[in-house]
């Protein structure tokens, strides 16, 4: 983790014993309470907890803060006013290395990336992965495409487009909790079930019997629980040298992960740290540049 020097801007008094200083960058949000990477240290010493309740700051002060927006709500450690006294305080903002997207570079192209249809069917793919899944399909050349993750249908249209593309004699199967794809593509199959309980729609013994190699993809909830528990079911159906894509993992770097309880990335670390037969694949998470891509290290292949 990279760090740098937030400047404390308009320090003034709020109420009990917080007190505000105005910053340059956005925090904790009601959309996403945990999202701030700040940390804060007076005359030196590390001091919080962050992300501390405003009523907990004012009434129980101790050094407690939270970056709220763009200003920083902060109590001193022993109850001594910042105006009053010489203490120093620096606030570092960390800066996640996971990946080389900077923030308002990944906002400007999700905007974008949440509108994006492919033949006017909802698809939500950004460019790169779209571009990285190309090149993937190309070299492997899989027959069977297992995704997670419906929506509208828009992205198993595509893949289904690229079969055809590449002469590749392949199908998509799409999953999704609610089954509501009009789209009618003898080379896709939608199914409706729970990612939780992927044995009920898709049994290992139905998995075995699909045209090898198989390309399976994490697309559904983005919460921990759930990627976590794909990535689980799919290392068991998988053979060595088939790919798993665990996608939006780009929400942790960015911040974002918070609503989704750690989200894909956690489930994809905490899978590694016991499964020695799956590695990430860098030639495509490090493509563009250091996982650039929303599948932050979440190309990861049977080996």
């Amino acid at each position: 983790m990279a760090s740098r020097l937030l400047q404390l801007k308009n320090v003034r008094h709020h109420a009990g014993a917080s007190f505000i200083a105005d910053v340059d960058i956005d925090g904790d949000s009601m959309e996403n309470p945990a999202a701030s990477l700040v940390r804060l240290f007076e005359n030196g010493l590390e001091i919080g907890p962050a992300h501390s309740p405003h009523a907990d700051i004012e009434n129980a002060g101790s050094g407690r803060f939270c970056h709220w927006y763009k200003q920083l709500y902060f109590s001193s450690s022993d109850a001594t006013s910042p105006l009053k006294s010489d203490y120093t305080y620096t606030a570092l903002v960390e800066e996640s290395s996971r990946t080389a997207i900077q923030k308002p570079t990944f906002l400007a192209l999700q905007s974008g990336v949440l509108r994006y249809p492919y033949k006017d069917v909802w698809c939500c793919k950004s460019p790169i992965d779209m571009a990285l899944y190309q090149m993937l399909i190309w070299r492997e050349k899989p027959r069977t495409i297992l995704e997670l993750g419906t929506l509208e249908g828009g992205s198993a249209l595509w893949f289904a487009d690229l079969f055809r593309a590449y002469n590749i004699d392949g199908h998509v199967y799409s999953l999704d909790i609610v089954s509501n794809s009009k789209v009618k593509d003898p080379l896709v199959t939608f199914h409706q079930g729970d990612v939780l309980d992927l044995k009920r729609s898709w049994p290992l013994e139905w998995i075995k019997r699909l045209p090898r190699p198989i390309l399976a993809i994490e697309d559904s909830g983005h919460q921990f629980e759930m990627s976590a528990a794909v990535i689980a079911y799919m290392a068991e159906a998988l053979r060595p040298g088939e790919y798993l894509v665990v996608e939006d993992g780009i929400a942790t770097p960015m911040g974002e992960d918070a609503q989704f309880n750690g989200g894909p990335l956690r489930a994809i670390d905490e899978f590694l740290k016991s499964r020695s037969e799956f590695t990430i694949d860098r030639e495509f998470c490090d493509f563009f540049g250091r996982n650039v891509t929303w599948s932050v290290d979440g190309f990861l292949r049977r080996t």
